[in-house]
């Protein structure tokens, strides 16, 4: 479905386990950014992979690559996504950047603390409803400690 997949979708799967995957090019990540934005009480999971701009390419340039996709998926939870796509796309060399970097953070944390923290518990002792939770994927990400 690629970046026609909507809110409508996810209402007709909301009692299923859903796993985003979009193509992995600018396109693909922005309209899996806006679809958990819009989405927020949906407990989606992300599968992340690298290589290529899509699963075809993946396939096309890397068989053992794509298959690692399926065999070893990295999933990740969509506050996680949300951070890593705002680290990605926003210019966080300038003033500018930072700002609207920790306002998104602010929000995120803010309106959807009960929403978000309840469905996507890490391996961490923290509480699921924490405040510490986001800021421990904030740190991660920053820092580059998550491998994914």
């Amino acid at each position: 479905m690629g970046t026609s997949f909507t809110s409508d979708h996810i209402n007709i799967l909301k009692d299923k386990e859903l796993i985003l995957s979009f193509d992995n090019d600018s396109a693909g990540k922005t309209q899996m950014y806006n679809l958990i934005q819009s989405n927020k009480t949906t407990p989606f999971k992300v599968l992340v992979w690298e290589g290529a701009k899509d699963f075809n390419e993946l396939l096309l340039n890397d068989v053992i690559a794509f298959a690692e996709v399926f065999d070893k998926p990295k999933l990740i939870s969509a506050p996680e996504y949300v951070i890593r796509y705002l680290k990605e796309t926003l210019d966080l060399s300038t003033l500018e950047g930072r700002n609207e970097f920790w306002r998104e953070i602010a929000i995120l944390i803010g309106a959807n603390d009960k929403r978000y923290l309840a469905q996507y518990p890490i391996n961490t002792t923290y509480t699921p409803v924490s405040y510490d939770y986001y800021w421990t994927i904030v740190r991660r990400i920053i820092k580059g400690k998550r491998g994914n």
